[in-house]
């Protein structure tokens, strides 16, 4: 029997979750939606009897739903993980986690709590390339240092950047700074980060974290 998921969010990343609950996860099946704009169809959607809440509150309670993914921004992941964290149903959340590291901080305590499953969607750490490497570092020796590099070309076609828009770092750095710990099994305990504009203003479209870990290794994602 397949794990009935419910899906908060439709947007971009929301609907490439719709895309793979639908065709490519037989072991997990999408029983319920919740998106804003609900009046706003889904193509993705237009052959599926799946319900459409404008409230993820009802998708929550909803009790068909076993498990819950929340794909909005992330300025709402708290409030949403709370209330799924009460009615105990386990949570995916993509990245990252919350705004702020003591947001995070209390959706985790309140999960461990309750005994409820949450997890961040740190795709990375599920690629074969990143899984091969983890597995032949010990061959490589002491690490001393590491660099960690990603780069997406912005579309000439794309929108202005607004205000409070996620930027480099929480959109695509998140990736890399998740990497540190997951490839070395180490804590970061100093770290040091520059952006190309503050946020305030717009979105940072370059980052730059100078971090080290307990070992001493130092890391610097760009």
């Amino acid at each position: 029997m397949s794990l009935r998921i419910g899906l908060i969010g439709a947007g971009r990343h929301g609907s490439r979750y719709i895309h793979h609950l639908l065709h490519d996860l037989p072991e997990a099946s999408l029983v319920a939606l919740c998106r804003k704009r609900i009046g706003e169809g889904l193509p993705a959607l237009s052959t599926e009897d799946i319900p459409l809440y404008g409230d993820y509150r009802d998708l929550i309670a909803d009790p068909r739903v076993e498990a819950i993914v929340v794909v909005t921004p992330p300025s709402l992941s708290p409030e949403i993980c709370l209330q799924a964290v009460k009615a105990g149903k386990p949570i995916l959340i993509e990245k990252p986690l919350a705004p702020i590291g003591d947001e995070a901080g209390a959706m985790v305590r309140a999960a461990d709590e309750a005994g409820v499953m949450l997890m961040t969607a740190q795709t990375m750490r599920f690629d074969s390339t990143i899984l091969l490497l983890r597995d032949h570092l010990p061959e490589i020796g002491r690490l001393r240092y590491a660099t960690f590099t990603s780069r997406i070309e912005t579309k000439a076609s794309a929108q202005a950047p607004i205000a409070g828009q996620r930027g480099a770092l929480l959109e695509i750095g998140v990736h890399l700074l998740d990497l540190v710990p997951f490839l070395t099994g180490q804590t970061v305990v100093n770290v040091r980060c520059e952006l190309d504009q503050l946020t305030t203003i717009g979105p940072e479209t370059m980052a730059i974290v100078q971090a080290q870990t307990t070992s001493g290794l130092r890391c610097v994602m760009d």
